[in-house]
């Protein structure tokens, strides 16, 4: 019975690791120290930052001592800000996406943008955006098309740490196409769904606002990572391997061989 469990255990982690390998990375802000503006992706889609509103946040509570950084932005203090990728992302060639960031949110009164391709969603083809908005707090994410893809839910109070997921296959329609993670679980209402499935994007991505000139984010942003597939939660940046014990195998579930990479719903600190 021991012997088949092992097995199991062994297979499971397998399994999770091949799927992970299988992942493409294709943009990967980390918003380290002495790095802000670096994409650690092999595209190199790295920023052009300039103007007030734009610095090094700290360290978040409960991460592993592979991140030290954070990008914070104030939405009130903007002036001459830029902060944008150099170049286009290119996401037209894929299939499917997943979208990850890590948020805090300060304070919006309004919609506050995390991250939006063109200088404006709404006349750029096949465009992604993910907004936050107050009254109530929720959390938006949408891909332009025809008709628009539209998920939201509501999310956990401002001043905390939390985890989303975008995640969008580009053969399907309707319910199945647009989906939200928040914490390492599907939420979202398919607020607006269509027929249509046009390809994916390619413009320039802006964070913390729209063209820099309005909607600005107020509040941190962290390991912002685009990959070329759709990843499983425990394949999400909550999670990394977790190291066995000696002589002997930790598998928890669901989660394989995988433990949460920060502590979610930590408050500011």
């Amino acid at each position: 019975m021991k012997h088949g469990i092992l097995t199991w255990a062994v297979t499971a982690l397998i399994a999770a690791c091949a799927a992970q390998a299988d992942a493409a990375v294709v943009a990967y802000w980390r918003f380290e120290p002495g790095a802000l503006n670096i994409d650690s992706g092999p595209n190199h889609y790295d920023l052009d930052i300039q103007g007030n509103g734009v610095s090094q946040g700290s360290a978040t509570p409960g991460y592993t001592p592979s991140n030290s950084g954070s990008l914070t932005l104030s939405g009130s203090d903007t002036a001459g800000r830029v902060l944008k990728t150099i170049n286009a992302v290119d996401l037209s060639a894929l299939n499917k996406i997943t979208v990850e960031w890590w948020a805090n949110v300060a304070t919006n009164s309004a919609a506050g943008i995390i991250f939006e391709q063109g200088t404006d969603f709404n006349s750029t083809a096949g465009a992604i955006i993910a907004d936050v908005i107050e009254g109530p707090a929720r959390m938006d994410v949408a891909q332009h098309t025809v008709a628009y893809y539209i998920d939201r839910a509501a999310r956990p109070a401002n001043g905390t740490w939390t985890h989303y997921a975008m995640e969008i296959d580009k053969a399907q329609t309707g319910n199945d196409r647009l989906h939200l993670y928040i914490n390492g679980v599907e939420v979202g209402d398919n607020t607006q769904v269509a027929s249509d499935t046009p390809a994916f994007g390619n413009a320039v991505m802006y964070f913390g606002s729209r063209n820099n000139s309005q909607f600005f984010f107020d509040g941190s942003i962290d390991e912002v990572r685009i990959s070329d597939t759709i990843l499983a939660p425990e394949q999400f940046l909550m999670y990394v391997p977790e190291p066995a014990s000696a002589g002997a195998l930790v598998v928890a579930g669901a989660m394989s061989a995988m433990t949460r990479r920060r502590r979610v719903g930590v408050p500011n600190q």
